[in-house]
């Protein structure tokens, strides 16, 4: 039941702050402290957890400043809480990583104040980092595992003592890393591009390198601590990436989007670096999205498992993990449809021929089936009905040769998952995120590989991930990318002609939107 706490609601003369939602185990520490805000603020606290933009407003009424936790405010929502229907002139985040939830620029403009935690996460972050570098060069997890296996076989493992670390990135983070690292002995240094004079004062031990390729080239590790900016974004090409040496690790605990799309890729089909996917503690280190996706990858095309990685133990992994209430989560807790509906994805190939399988996905049906809302669409804990949520289970479905357009278990109030998905449509082209937001770029790409996938079953072809209706054709060698003969091209061109395919298959596909907008016309 949701409560709202308020102090000092009498003070009218004071500005009012809401927080329109909160996690369930931050209340307390809120609770706590909220004695600092006497006589600086009013503050109405809502103890329960909404995405929807509607009730988000209707809390914020009256609001000068709103605490923002785990709410994207995207652009129809802020003009919503600064314009139309409110006049809010603060938006405080109880994190970092503020450019990822707000218009920043749009926020300057109107003179709206946009704050967030400084270190927050500082030491998280940057233990996590450390962890992820000991677990690469010590495989703890792997050594766990046979353990409990009974299969005692031992794996080499490496010093972090006396290696050269390489930092992108020295702020709040990137410091508490170095500190850290010094600690174990490694030898630091940073890129020159982003030390201001302070933290090189604070951390005399370091070593400045005025080029990143020069950093690549000399580093045994390299950790990635910048933050996501325009300026950062895609900065790390995979020029830079080329010049990590053979035998090193790159550690990532900033933003994805920092590295160029693809490059990473690309990167690795040297095979040369600590990948880790050709070790089962790797592939379930993050949980139950590693299985998922190496199994997707394996199936594609009938590729070849490396090191101990067995199809036999990705499946496990998965049916393993299935929650009481038939689907798949992250946590562990309830059922989260995007994952529920990836982890059939991963399994249906082997629906038909092994009954475990089939027992797991025919109860993870059923949980889908009771998750769907009565507009077709599908939602997700922290966003409530999307765009992608409603793709993936499309796409679930059409793995397993089941009709999304005319499956009763997945018609609800007389409209489909693909009547769903197309109430998410933009005139023009493209698809939104959440039925109230803007044009997005993810859910665009989501949504089409969503219909390209439902028009593949129309059309009697294979699933969206089975590429065995292509002929792999190996791309060529080139001098700096020497041949693997245990390892298959991914830079193949049957699987390029395949993606051209869907791609067609995709402008096919958006004829569904168009019949569909006809058809509510």
């Amino acid at each position: 039941m949701t409560q709202i706490l308020e102090t000092q609601p009498e003070r009218t003369d004071l500005p009012l702050t809401v927080m329109p939602c909160v996690v369930a185990d931050m209340i307390e520490p809120f609770k706590a402290n909220f004695e600092v805000l006497r006589d600086v603020t009013r503050l109405r606290m809502y103890t329960d957890t909404t995405l929807d933009p509607d009730e988000i407003v209707r809390r914020c009424e009256g609001a000068d400043a709103v605490i923002v936790i785990g709410v994207h405010i995207d652009d129809n929502l802020y003009t919503r809480l600064t314009h139309t229907q409110g006049h809010a002139k603060c938006f405080a985040f109880g994190g970092t990583g503020v450019a990822s939830y707000i218009d920043l620029a749009r926020a300057r403009q109107d003179g709206v104040r946009v704050c967030n935690v400084r270190r927050y996460g500082d030491a998280a972050v940057a233990e996590l980092a450390i962890a992820l570098m000991m677990e690469l060069a010590r495989h703890v997890g792997e050594l766990d595992t046979q353990v409990r296996e009974g299969s005692w076989h031992g794996v080499f493992g490496t010093e972090l003592a006396g290696k050269t670390l390489g930092l992108v990135g020295f702020g709040g983070i990137g410091q508490h890393v170095a500190r850290i690292a010094n600690g174990f002995g490694m030898r630091i240094q940073v890129w020159n591009s982003h030390v201001h004079a302070d933290a090189l004062a604070a951390n005399p031990e370091i070593a400045l390198v005025d080029g990143i390729d020069d950093l690549m080239a000399t580093s045994d590790i390299v950790s990635l601590h910048l933050p996501l900016t325009d300026e950062t974004r895609g900065g790390i090409t995979f020029e830079n990436l080329n010049h990590l040496r053979p035998g090193s690790m790159l550690i990532n605990t900033a933003r994805a989007e920092i590295i160029a799309p693809g490059a990473l890729e690309r990167r690795l089909e040297r095979g040369d670096l600590l990948a880790g996917l050709d070790e089962m503690s790797y592939v379930t280190y993050q949980g139950i999205n590693g299985p998922i996706w190496t199994l997707i990858a394996l199936d594609s095309h009938d590729y070849a498992p490396q090191g101990d990685v067995t199809r036999e133990k990705l499946i496990d992994a998965i049916l393993g993990a299935q929650l009481p209430d038939g689907g798949w989560d992250m946590m562990g807790k309830a059922a989260d449809t995007d994952i529920t509906a990836m982890a059939i994805q991963a399994l249906a190939p082997y629906y038909d021929t092994n009954d475990a399988v089939k027992a797991a996905v025919d109860k993870a049906l059923d949980a889908l089936s009771a998750m769907q809302n009565d507009d077709g669409t599908f939602s997700t804990a922290f966003s409530g009905k999307t765009s992608e949520s409603t793709a993936q289970v499309i796409v679930a479905l059409t793995a397993l040769g089941i009709n999304p357009a005319t499956d009763s278990r997945f018609i609800k109030n007389g409209l489909n998952a693909v009547d769903g998905l197309c109430s998410f449509y933009v005139d023009g082209g493209g698809f939104r995120h959440i039925a109230s937001g803007d044009l997005d770029g993810m859910a665009t790409e989501q949504s089409y590989y969503a219909l390209a996938a439902y028009y593949r079953l129309l059309a009697g072809q294979t699933s969206l991930y089975d590429m065995s209706d292509v002929t792999i054709t190996p791309a060529p060698v080139t001098p700096d990318q020497p041949t693997n003969p245990d390892k298959p091209s991914t830079g193949d061109r049957g699987v390029m002609l395949w993606v051209a395919a869907l791609g067609v298959s995709g402008l096919a596909a958006a004829a569904v939107v168009g019949s569909k907008k006809r058809e509510e016309a």
